[in-house]
């Protein structure tokens, strides 16, 4: 499997209120949206040091580490 570098993000105002993985989509290009996805479901993508599903809605703050 290939390694990602970790990566942490924090949501800002344009970007909140979109979906975890679209997001992620939008930010991690070198990554398709099913391996983000896999990601996500395998924890190792969070969202304020917490699992959460793909489809989890962010909001402004929001520190997401992958």
């Amino acid at each position: 499997m290939d390694s990602v570098q970790e990566t942490n993000l924090i949501v800002s105002d344009w970007e909140a209120g979109k979906r975890l993985d679209i997001f992620l989509v939008s930010q991690l290009p070198e990554l398709s949206r099913s391996r983000i996805q896999k990601l996500i479901k395998d924890g190792e993508a969070l969202v304020n040091g917490a699992m959460v599903k793909p489809n989890y809605t962010i909001e402004l703050g929001d520190e997401i580490k992958v």
